[in-house]
């Protein structure tokens, strides 16, 4: 064994991404599937519940920045027509306006780099939960309502399967949304 030979990242407890190629291809993957849903008019719909999710985690972004800066945060919408709004008072403007991006961008990059371990899905998954659960607690619409009890369900499902049988589903959901 030399010191300076390349050291793979296989792990045999984790399968499908045995592999930094088959982890890439698996993001890769995801990203062509996303984009031809997206240009394809019919299939465009299945996206949005994924489209709604992201600006929910979007606007916890700012909601995110408003408390850091001592503002309150008076409520949270995110509409079927792909718009959001955090309600708030107080809070450092520079700092709550642009934190809706950066938090997105850090949500993805979190899923991205964490979905690639097992425990490291898991992580993930439950932070998504908590982050979800203080926005369901902002809710001001049945939509954004409805929409995070059916991620719930979803993460949920994903984990069950993960636990009572040999399939990665929580990791692989977790990298389809890092995408």
């Amino acid at each position: 064994d030399s010191v300076c030979a390349p050291k793979t990242m296989a792990n045999p407890s984790l399968p499908w991404f045995s592999s930094d190629t088959t982890y890439l291809c698996v993001v890769g993957g995801s990203a062509i599937v996303i984009f031809a849903f997206w240009i394809t008019p019919g299939l465009r719909v299945v996206l949005k519940p994924l489209q709604l999710v992201v600006i929910a985690l979007h606007e916890s972004g700012h909601a995110t920045a408003c408390i850091l800066t001592c503002g309150k945060v008076a409520g949270i919408e995110v509409n079927p027509d792909e718009g959001g709004v955090t309600k708030m008072r107080g809070g450092v403007q520079y700092c709550t306006l642009p934190a809706g991006y950066i938090g997105s961008c850090i949500w993805g990059g979190l899923m991205l780099f964490l979905a690639k371990d097992n425990i490291g899905a898991q992580v993930v998954a439950g932070c998504l939960v908590a982050m979800l659960l203080a926005v369901l607690f902002w809710a001001d619409n049945w939509t954004l309502r409805f929409l995070i009890l059916f991620f719930f369900g979803l993460i949920a499902g994903f984990w069950a399967l993960q636990i009572l049988t040999a399939f990665e589903g929580l990791q692989y959901f977790i990298a389809f949304m890092g995408v």
